[in-house]
């Protein structure tokens, strides 16, 4: 897939907005058999991979890349999370990590503080929309997130295959 033209020299709330739309569109072409919400996620992130499983037997994966981790705020609104960025995550290797190295690299270039701080404080929807930036910087097929110990693992992927 190639990567949508965001234009990023908007208001950062402007890019999200494209970027939320950009990231809903792209998962809309997968060729998932089910919906992909639907789906059991288990990310490698040792090998760069997600493994899609349905209740109906179906399994795919996928190429998958590292955005970031988190975890929702004690005792705050249910959709208050605080995000620690992939870049700044030690135990995933920077082979796995480019969407965060991007995000960091473009926060850096335009100034968004919300991409530099290690760990912030967002609205989920917000991390979705970054996600959605993420992949689209990245020429991903889309973004997802499994839950792992509490925590919540967002990560772009690639189009979907079969599992042999």
């Amino acid at each position: 897939m190639t990567a949508a033209r965001i234009d990023l020299n908007q208001p950062i709330n402007d890019v999200l907005a494209q970027a939320w739309d950009s990231m809903f569109a792209r998962l809309e072409t997968l060729s998932a058999p089910a919906p992909l919400q639907a789906a059991r996620i288990e990310f490698d992130p040792v090998r760069g991979v997600a493994r899609f499983s349905w209740d109906n037997g179906a399994v795919r994966r996928a190429g998958a890349q590292f955005v970031g981790v988190a975890q929702p705020e004690p005792g705050g609104a249910p959709e208050a999370r605080f995000m620690r960025w992939g870049w700044d995550e030690p135990s995933i290797a920077d082979g796995v990590r480019e969407p965060a190295l991007r995000l960091l690299a473009l926060g850096r270039e335009k100034g968004w503080e919300e991409l530099t701080t290690p760990v912030v404080r967002l609205h989920v929807n917000r991390i979705w929309a970054f996600c959605g930036l993420a992949a689209d910087l990245t020429g991903a097929a889309g973004a997802v997130m499994s839950r792992a110990q509490g925590r919540e693992v967002f990560f772009t992927i690639s189009p979907l295959e079969t599992e042999a």
